[in-house]
């Protein structure tokens, strides 16, 4: 196992900004964020709306075994392209799905 943990968690202004951010998402990046839901589903069993990134930083802290070992993998390859990329895209995960509730609530319809 790493010495190291492969995600660090956001703190709240972190979170706050990454949540800013993604609210303000084009919609190419949209679509791609779309794609990686998908595979996400299809590769880890991740939940519809998590991404492989968010799924792969889970899985590096709360796992055990292999599984925590490709979580770490997979969180570290991003990491070399994105700093705390698990961390981020968990932020913005969240925004997207707090996104969604608000939209539901507000129509009425549940």
């Amino acid at each position: 196992m790493s010495e190291k943990p492969p995600v660090t968690p956001l703190n709240p202004d972190q979170l706050i900004a990454q949540e800013a951010k993604a609210a303000h998402e084009g919609f190419l990046h949209r679509d791609a964020v779309a794609i990686d839901d998908c595979a996400g589903e299809v590769l880890f069993g991740a939940p519809a709306g998590e991404t492989i990134s968010t799924e792969a930083a889970i899985m590096s802290v709360e796992d055990h075994g292999v599984k925590r070992e490709v979580g770490e993998v997979v969180s570290g390859f991003l990491d070399v392209f994105q700093h705390n990329h698990g961390g981020k895209a968990a932020g913005a995960d969240l925004e997207r799905a707090q996104a969604e509730v608000a939209i539901i609530e507000k129509s009425g319809i549940a």
